[in-house]
């Protein structure tokens, strides 16, 4: 099946094959011969089109390739002047046309033997569904089924709305689940009693897929450490832990660690600071923001990265709590801010479709504002 085919490794053979094997349009896939016109109908099919594989499974539009009775029939491809232009133009409609925007999409253009080109694009299902076609006045929700697509009735957009709620509180169970983790539940170790940062990253279809991805120590995350730091490993239940090294008296307790779940998310701690002595009689309590913003920036970027590279993708939701914060000064270079009054935060939660310093920075924000301060540009 096409939608078993990693987006960025699709080529002509595998479309000439859906061809030769007349496989028909279904719940994942829709051929169009041409690509959509310009005039308000055709805006209207390419959003409903969107619009029905978002709020059901996902799938993938194929422009170029023709079907009869719903079976693919032929590749005549599309002639256009200037391809990049043309996915340019249905990706804005797509932006401009549906109520909430589709994060996700993919889009590529293949050149065939024949100098034709097909155009593919791979709509993620949302977990923020459902989605509404716009155009002019009004607008509509879709579904596909095995037959296509089709106008979603009231009952149907009930059980949509409310799927979002209980998706939102399922993402979050699973962070609080790894904020317990940080503090020593069901693990080997603690991060301790010094602020710390505990993060989650979760692909928003993680409940729609049950994975069970091959890890060792190589293809999983690896901890953020402050100072380079040898690491060891473990095997777990649920995956892969790698941690920084245990401290060596009193109850288990490290600097760091990662945990990359078989099942396709990754959860991490670091610390991010404790007592300094800044002269010969005082002692300050201090969390650096620079350990937080790169700690975050270091483990979302490389967690999701780890991820797309077993075939997971993105969107994701983006979870962070700070721990053993009350009292403590935020410091980044030569700026203290104020006392934290709180013991812990949860930042709030984030749907990324791609993970920057630039998407993470509302995060930063958040985090300078829990010592009573904006974040410096």
């Amino acid at each position: 099946m096409l939608r078993d085919v990693l987006f960025e490794d699709i080529k002509e053979e595998h479309i000439s094959s859906l061809v030769e094997d007349a496989v028909a349009e279904d719940l994942y896939i829709e051929f169009k011969s041409e690509t959509y016109g310009k005039n308000d109908e055709a805006k209207r099919e390419l959003l409903s089109d969107i619009s029905a594989f978002s709020n059901t499974q996902g799938g993938d539009l194929l422009l170029g390739v023709a079907d009869q009775a719903g079976q693919a029939s032929a590749l005549p491809g599309i002639n256009v002047a200037d391809v990049d232009a043309e996915i340019l133009r249905l990706e804005s409609i797509i932006k401009d046309g549906l109520e909430p925007r589709v994060a996700g999409i993919r889009s590529r253009a293949l050149r065939l033997t024949s100098g034709k080109l097909v155009i593919i694009m791979r709509i993620p299902a949302s977990m923020i569904a459902p989605h509404r076609a716009v155009i002019s006045k009004g607008g509509k929700f879709y579904r596909r089924n095995s037959a296509g697509k089709y106008e979603m009735d009231i009952q149907e957009l009930r059980v949509a709305f409310a799927g979002e709620e209980r998706l939102v509180n399922r993402l979050t169970a699973i962070h609080e689940e790894a904020v317990a983790a940080a503090k020593g539940r069901n693990m080997p170790f603690s991060i301790g009693a010094l602020p710390a940062a505990v993060l989650s990253l979760t692909p928003l279809d993680y409940f729609r897929q049950m994975r069970d991805v091959e890890l060792d120590e190589f293809n999983s995350q690896q901890p953020y450490l402050k100072r380079p730091a040898s690491t060891s490993w473990m095997t777990t239940l649920e995956g892969t832990l790698i941690h920084g090294l245990l401290n060596e008296s009193g109850d288990p307790i490290v600097e760091g660690y990662a945990h990359t779940h078989r099942s396709g998310r990754i959860e991490a701690a670091w610390r991010l600071g404790g007592p300094r002595r800044i002269s010969l009689e005082t002692e300050a309590q201090l969390v650096f923001a620079k350990q937080f913003e790169e700690g975050l920036c270091d483990q979302a970027m490389t967690a999701a990265n780890r991820l797309i590279q077993v075939g997971i993708s993105g969107p994701w939701f983006v979870a962070i709590t700070i721990l053993n914060i009350r009292g403590y000064n935020l410091q980044r270079d030569n700026f203290q801010g104020t006392a934290a009054y709180r013991d812990e935060a949860t930042l709030p939660y984030s749907r990324l479709e791609c993970i920057t310093v630039e998407t993470l920075t509302p995060v930063f924000n958040a985090f300078w504002r829990l010592f009573g301060h904006r974040r410096p540009k």
